[in-house]
């Protein structure tokens, strides 16, 4: 057997550090990026010269985003050269967002439009909102944790009187930087009343009773090989059955564990789903569901009774570009962006938000599950990371998903197959 305990999952080369360096890293980045034109000395240096303020700042913020998404080069099979060639891309097109912006004001207003529209188009606009990674919005929750949204809009607040006394440091303005000091005051004043009310809070909250996330290290899919294929489902209902004789009434596996779902392959869980339906269970199997030759949805396919407000599977709303979701070419995983996927659904009385595996790097998904009527208290995260359980991606994605349930103070359920 290789199924891991069904709550924790276990990444060789993770740590269990407490606080994410990502946090005062995203922190300095907004600062220096927003005031960082305003505090250079014009009158020193010839207009005509290179910008060492810039040039700095640019290579800081290729840092944050090239360690963050270190580890990517295990998504093309050992073709390392394409492999850099993609993440230094990515490094360069995510840096342009802070570019779009940048002009060097010491208003405060001037600033506060420039870190929001800098955060909107970092989170809503194409190419950015689909390629993001180590958004610096996601340490709101480690400053303000259990605040919600109000967090977030401290964060915001926190950032541009930051950068507005870092850009006023030698004006004379001593009116304005005393209150700016004094609301700087109050914000961390604030965000250490908070932590140490939510200390012992990351996002760990205890799961549903009768909720089962069953980790799994089975590795990758292998795709060409019917007889091992036949296995790893027989594995899988294994599994699936051990959960439903002890009572688990919602059983969820990691994103694509079951490869392509085809007529055949659902056929061979037929008895599980009549032993789930018989014990009023729901069964959340991770696969490939074909749509047509060319396109398939990365989904939760459901097993045993129906999910009310669901069909026969949830869907990905995004998944990994070039590997995953390719526009251009086939065959490639279909998109389910709008009002009508926010990845909300209840079961069993619980109300989550299932993010599945790249929809956990970006912010927009989670923002839209929790934007809506519904109250969530769970979120559920899946995701097939074999191809990066010796990098730090794996430990990335688990601090995102639990720095989100820090900050909207929610239970986390994060289910892994390495």
């Amino acid at each position: 057997m290789s199924k891991a305990n069904e709550n924790e999952p276990h990444f060789p080369f993770c740590t269990n550090h407490r606080w994410s360096p990502h946090g005062l890293a995203g922190l300095e980045c907004w600062c220096s990026w927003v005031c960082g034109p305003a505090i250079r000395d014009h009158n020193v240096r010839s207009t005509a010269s290179p910008d060492p303020c810039s040039l700095f700042h640019i290579g800081l913020l290729h840092g944050l985003y090239g360690r963050t998404s270190m580890g990517c080069g295990g998504l093309f099979d050992g073709r390392m050269l394409k492999a850099a060639f993609l993440w230094f891309l990515l490094q360069c097109i995510l840096t342009t967002a802070w570019i779009i912006l940048k002009k060097g004001r010491t208003q405060f207003r001037h600033i506060l439009l420039q870190v929001v529209g800098t955060l909107f188009i970092t989170i809503f606009v194409p190419p950015y909102a689909l390629l993001g990674i180590a958004n610096p919005m996601t340490a709101s929750g480690y400053y303000f944790p259990a605040s919600g949204y109000w967090g977030i809009g401290l964060y915001i607040l926190l950032i541009c009187t930051a950068a507005y006394l870092l850009a006023n440091s030698s004006s004379e303005k001593i009116r304005e930087r005393k209150q700016a000091q004094f609301l700087l005051g109050i914000i961390l004043t604030f965000a250490i009343v908070l932590n140490g009310r939510n200390h012992f809070k990351n996002g760990l909250s205890n799961v549903p009773s009768g909720w089962a996330g069953i980790n799994t290290h089975l590795g990758r899919f292998p795709a060409d090989n019917y007889q091992i294929i036949f296995e790893r489902h027989l594995e899988l209902k294994v599994f699936a059955e051990e959960e439903i004789r002890r009572g688990k009434k919602v059983i969820i596996f990691p994103e694509s564990v079951a490869g392509i779902l085809t007529n055949t392959g659902k056929n061979l869980w037929l008895d599980i789903d009549l032993l789930a339906k018989r014990q009023d269970a729901h069964i959340l199997l991770g696969g490939y569901l074909p749509v047509s030759p060319s396109i398939y949805d990365n989904a939760l396919f459901v097993i045993g009774k129906d999910i009310p407000g669901l069909s026969k599977a949830l869907t990905a709303r995004i998944s990994m570009p070039v590997t995953n979701w390719r526009p251009l070419l086939k065959p490639s995983a279909s998109i389910h962006i709008g009002p009508a996927h926010d990845g909300v659904f209840t079961i069993k009385d619980q109300s989550a938000a299932f993010l599945i595996c790249y929809e956990q790097v970006l912010v927009w998904p989670l923002l839209q599950s929790m934007a809506g009527r519904q109250k969530i208290n769970l979120i559920v995260a899946v995701s097939n990371i074999w191809w990066a359980k010796d990098t730090k991606i794996p430990d990335i994605m688990d601090r995102i998903c639990r720095v989100w349930g820090r900050l909207f103070n929610i239970s986390v359920l994060r289910i892994v197959n390495i």
